[in-house]
C-alpha cells in the first residue's frame, strides 16, 4: 500500500510518518493486520513555495513566433510513503502472514474514508490518497505472485 502525502515543509521529519503508521494501524488493528513502514522505499519530493519567483520570459524562435514561458503555480512538498501490509502468519497455509486482497481493499477503503482526520494535520501532514502498492512497486505486479512463481490465490505478495 502506498500513502501520499502533502507536507509544510521540505524538510520532513520522522515524527509526522511514524504518525501516520500508527495511525493507520489504529485502523489495521480492526482486521487483524499490521501496517509497517518501507524507509528504504519512500520518495520525497521538494516544493516550490519556499522558491523565488521566476520572471517571465518572451522569446522569439527563430521562425518568428513569440514563446511564453509556462509560470507554473506553487506547490507544497509531497512524498510517497510505501508501506507493508501483513496478516496472521499460520506456518501451514500462509508463513509469509500475506494478505488476502479482499481485507486489503477494506483497509485501503476505511484509511481513504479516515484521511481527513484531524491528528494527521496536527501532525503536519495531508494524507492526499491511499492507493494499492503496485503503483509504487518496482515489480512487475503484487497481485497473484508468491515466491517467484504464479499463483491462482488471491494473497497479496509480502515483500
Amino acid at each position: 500500500m502506498v500513502f501520499l502525502i502533502s507536507h509544510q515543509s521540505d524538510h520532513l521529519i520522522d515524527a509526522p510518518i511514524a504518525h501516520l503508521i500508527d495511525w493507520s494501524n489504529e485502523q489495521a488493528e480492526r482486521l487483524n493486520l499490521t501496517v509497517s513502514r518501507c524507509q528504504d522505499r519512500e520518495l520525497h519530493f521538494r516544493g516550490t513555495l519556499e522558491l523565488a519567483k521566476s520572471t517571465k520570459q518572451d522569446r522569439t524562435l527563430l521562425s518568428g513566433m513569440k514563446y511564453d514561458s509556462p509560470q507554473p503555480p506553487p506547490r507544497g512538498a509531497f512524498s510517497l510513503i510505501p508501506v507493508q501490509v501483513r496478516g496472521e502468519a499460520d506456518p501451514k497455509t500462509n508463513p509469509d502472514g500475506c494478505v488476502d486482497t479482499s481485507e486489503l481493499v477494506e483497509l485501503i477503503i476505511r484509511l481513504d474514508n479516515a484521511r481527513k482526520d484531524n491528528s494527521l494535520v496536527k501532525a503536519g501532514i495531508t494524507l492526499d490518497v491511499v492507493s494499492p502498492t503496485w503503483l509504487a512497486s518496482p515489480c512487475k505486479t503484487e497481485y497473484g505472485w508468491r515466491r517467484g512463481t504464479r499463483s491462482a490465490g488471491t494473497l497479496h505478495r509480502c515483500n
